[in-house]
């Protein structure tokens, strides 16, 4: 086959490989597992029902709060919105989806040794908006966002930065 085609027995054997860092997580052999882009055409191709890492360990270890989380030496960044279409996101993204987010990332880079974890919010649209200039799904959850409320864990804190996450 060429290189680089979608190729369903390929597609299989990342699954295979999924699987089998399932199994030994569960065994506690390892401690945790880094993975690469899978071909979520691929995965089709191969007739497997799933369309990416994420879901098959959230759905493997029957949790229903996860995140994806890329982690570098330079920054770390938790998505809020996973394998949906451009579309939709704006929907999926509320209040209580943040809230369950800042709880998942504080705890996690509480975890990973961070005392005082700083965690910036991106907006959703350019400049987050720039008050309804540039879309208005800021404005919306802002409207909604005073009913959010949690404790955070004592070592940390967040900030919310809506611009310049990234120096």
């Amino acid at each position: 086959k060429k290189i680089g085609s979608i190729q369903a027995g390929a597609s299989r054997l990342d699954h295979d490989a999924i699987q089998t860092s399932i199994a030994l997580l569960k065994q506690k052999q390892i401690g945790a597992v880094v993975t690469c882009p899978i071909s979520k055409t691929g995965f089709h191709a191969a007739k497997i029902d799933a369309i990416g890492h994420t879901e098959i360990y959230a759905k493997a270890f029957n949790t229903q709060h996860y995140a994806m989380m890329f982690y570098g030496p330079a920054f770390k960044v938790v998505l809020a919105t996973i394998h949906k279409p451009l579309a939709q996101v704006s929907k999926l993204i509320t209040p209580e989806r943040i809230q369950t987010l800042l709880k998942l990332t504080l705890t996690a880079m509480c975890d990973l040794g961070y005392k005082q974890p700083r965690i910036g919010v991106a907006g959703i649209n350019p400049h987050a908006g720039e008050g309804g200039q540039i879309g208005d799904d800021e404005l919306n959850q802002n409207k909604k966002k005073a009913k959010i409320s949690f404790t955070l864990p004592k070592s940390c804190y967040a900030t919310t930065a809506i611009e310049f996450i990234f120096p």
